[in-house]
């Protein structure tokens, strides 16, 4: 008897000191951005400083000497050709991180993803450049065989790449393009030996899957030159089925890559260059409807997720006896980017990356009943970044995008943005820019154009040029947005981004254990101004809460969270008890 009572001590000693560490770490990484410090961003993102092309991972003083010196004249010209905009809307820059596309390591400070985005703050603080970061883990993970070759011990499978017809050198000497392996990486022989070394059949599961059955192998992109193939899609659930999967060093690598953000973010601060960081994108136009196939044909996948979601782990293969209607299947595919999104952005905000500047990014140009492309835009929207999207064809009117439109109201008309962004002809940039970022319904905050390259020499230049002098006005009507400040054993407190706006109602609703249930909802009222609400005036029961500031107003309603935070009431004995 005494054994337990002494293991039940032991036990609350330290869930009391893991709470209170968790704790004070939140605390520490609360923070928020007024909206005189968080302005719009036009960006401009730079392709010809992309990984393959720039060695963002040479020595120190290579670095220092030939490297930096280049890259910094090439930003030069952008700004140089644009101007630096306003207070309000501001020029930045953006280069991709491929942070998956690296062979396997284990994550540091020295890893060539951490290397990269510390040098890209670095110039972007030399310069006095706002720097955006599109964190791409989704598109390019080639370069870990280790954790998608399920298929090829040989490798002897992948059409066009077999060894009668593989060339010795990245170069086929002949010069025969049928003969020309069509995955790039596998015509290095260096590469082809971790190819073969990263077999393993268990890979399946990191995949996704052409049907139930079938786990997908090569994966197609056709830009114009000719398909060539890359890795398969991922597998976005996270299936624990594997001792490593792409979810489990995704999140190794971002860990470090956010540190090292984080690090540079704290001095910035402390040397009021805040609004050098526009901030990061992380998704890359995640989709489960692409073009994997070599006829450029958009394909469905999401089988695989779709069964880590919904089937118990001992019953892979649920489909097969499942009568799933095709309703449920569409929003089990919704429901994986949602939460592989949401998991992302619960991960970046937590170390320390402020909400404002945080994006998801998905694919959403759908017109129904168009099958080329799905509506994702639903699934970007979570309690802890902006959502974001990619505008081509829709980039000069976004708001006849009607699921676009749709699902911005359902979510409260949140400031959203473009991490992908380019007219598709020449004449139609002309008012294009102020229909996202100056508009009644739903401003943009940032908005990144793909690429300098393209427009460098089009009509573009002088219309950016001309808006980015352009002065940021009031909206018509707008509810601010709303960052949380804290909470305690008395209070909730919370402060408006915006000092007046037109909000009708404002209401604190209070969630018992998990955000999506809305059956034991505690409804309050305060005053439009209100910043705090006391929480002696209900009687709460022991237990774990999420809180809510609803606001209603201009024809829509506006929720945010107290998240990542959760409201815990009573001891952690009796949070235990009360389940």
């Amino acid at each position: 008897m005494r054994f337990k009572i002494l293991f039940l001590l032991i036990l609350f000693t330290l869930f009391f000191f893991i709470h209170r560490l968790s704790t004070s770490s939140q605390k520490s990484l609360n923070r928020q951005i007024p909206i005189h410090a968080d302005p719009q961003y036009l960006i401009i993102n730079e392709s010809e400083l992309l990984k393959d092309k720039i060695d963002w991972t040479a020595s120190d003083a290579k670095w220092q000497k030939d490297i930096k010196p280049k890259v910094k004249a090439q930003l030069e010209d952008i700004r140089k050709s644009l101007g630096k905009g306003t207070k309000d809307r501001k020029l930045g820059f953006s280069i991709i991180v491929q942070y998956m596309d690296y062979p396997l390591d284990i994550p540091s400070e020295n890893s060539p993803y951490v290397v990269m985005t510390r040098r890209l703050m670095e110039v972007s603080e030399e310069m006095n450049f706002p720097v955006f970061i599109p964190l791409n883990g989704f598109q390019w993970w080639n370069q870990l065989p280790e954790l998608w070759n399920w298929w090829d011990s040989g490798p002897d499978q992948i059409e066009g790449c077999q060894k009668d017809k593989y060339p010795t050198t990245i170069n086929d000497p002949q010069g025969n393009p049928e003969f020309r392996c069509k995955f790039p990486e596998l015509r290095d022989p260096k590469f082809r030996e971790r190819f073969v070394k990263g077999y393993n059949p268990e890979n399946r599961w990191n995949v996704e899957w052409v049907n139930w059955n079938t786990p997908m192998k090569e994966n197609w992109r056709n830009w114009g030159g000719g398909p060539f193939q890359i890795a398969p899609i991922p597998n976005l659930v996270d299936h624990k089925r594997t001792k490593l999967s792409f979810r489990s060093v995704q999140r190794e690598r971002l860990e470090v890559i956010y540190d090292e953000i984080y690090k540079k973010l704290k001095g910035w601060n402390e040397k009021n260059k805040s609004d050098l960081f526009a901030g990061v994108s992380i998704g890359t136009e995640v989709s489960l409807h692409t073009a994997a196939l070599s006829t450029d044909r958009f394909e469905i996948f999401g089988y695989r997720g779709l069964q880590d979601l919904f089937c118990e782990k001992d019953d892979p293969f649920c489909a097969e006896h499942a009568d799933w209607s095709p309703q449920k299947i569409r929003r089990g595919r919704e429901e994986i980017i949602y939460r592989y999104l949401n998991d992302l952005g619960k991960m970046t905000y937590e170390k320390g990356i402020p909400k404002q500047r945080i994006y998801t990014h998905v694919w959403g140009e759908n017109i129904p009943p168009d099958k080329q492309y799905v509506d994702y835009f639903i699934s970007a929207v979570n309690l802890y970044t902006r959502p974001g999207l990619s505008l081509y064809g829709y980039a000069d009117k976004p708001f006849e995008l009607l699921s676009f439109q749709e699902d911005l109201k359902k979510s409260g008309n949140p400031a959203w943005s473009v991490p992908e962004f380019n007219i598709p002809k020449e004449g139609e940039w002309e008012g294009a820019l102020e229909k996202s970022f100056d508009n009644d319904t739903a401003r943009a905050k940032l908005i990144d154009i793909y690429n300098w390259k393209g427009i460098k020499d089009t009509e573009a230049v002088p219309i950016v040029q001309t808006f980015l002098k352009q002065e940021v006005s009031r909206p018509v009507c707008q509810i601010s947005e709303i960052q949380s400040t804290g909470e305690n054993s008395d209070d909730l407190r919370w402060d408006y981004l915006t000092p007046d706006d037109d909000a009708q109602t404002t209401e604190v609703v209070i969630l018992k254990n998990k955000q999506s249930d809305r059956k034991n909802e505690t409804k309050i009222s305060v005053p439009n101004d209100a910043k705090n609400f006391n929480l002696k005036s209900i009687a709460l029961k022991a237990g774990n809460y999420f809180w809510f500031i609803k606001r209603t107003g201009c024809g829509k309603t506006v929720w945010t969270t107290s998240a990542p935070q959760i409201l815990q009431i009573g001891n952690w004995w009796e949070r235990m008890l009360s389940g």
